[in-house]
């Protein structure tokens, strides 16, 4: 009894006891800083959001296709692949990965601060993935 007793005190303290001292940071299941960029979303980066796309070949430039997708289209994702020759495989991969990173990342800010200026649109980092195994 006394076992269950304190399990049921330990349970408690970690789930209890952080939303006790930093209160609820979520109103209605959205976070108002969420809420703040969504709003300043127009439809169409809200439409873009829903997408992840891929892409062949690792060119960044203004006219790739994938520049016009992140600057044009708002996608909300990105599948980097090995077989769509995003990277090569050996030694520096993980360079090339992070290149490749932090180019397409590099495109939807400048989009955003461009188009920020005009419209008050916000930035919203796109979502990377790599297939697993």
């Amino acid at each position: 009894m006394r076992k269950k007793q304190v399990l049921l005190s330990a349970l408690f303290l970690v789930i209890g006891l952080p939303s006790l001292a930093f209160g609820n940071p979520y109103q209605g299941g959205i976070s108002e800083d969420v809420l703040e960029i969504y709003n300043l979303l127009t439809i169409e980066e809200k439409i873009g959001q829903l997408f992840m796309v891929t892409f062949q070949g690792k060119d960044l430039t203004p006219t790739s296709d994938i520049y016009q997708l992140i600057s044009g289209s708002h996608v909300g994702g990105i599948l980097i692949k090995r077989e769509n020759a995003n990277w090569r495989s050996g030694e520096g991969e993980a360079a090339a990965v992070l290149a490749l990173s932090n180019g397409l990342q590099q495109i939807e800010s400048d989009s955003a601060t461009a188009e920020g200026a005009a419209t008050g649109a916000a930035y919203v980092p796109l979502f990377l993935a790599l297939p697993g195994g």
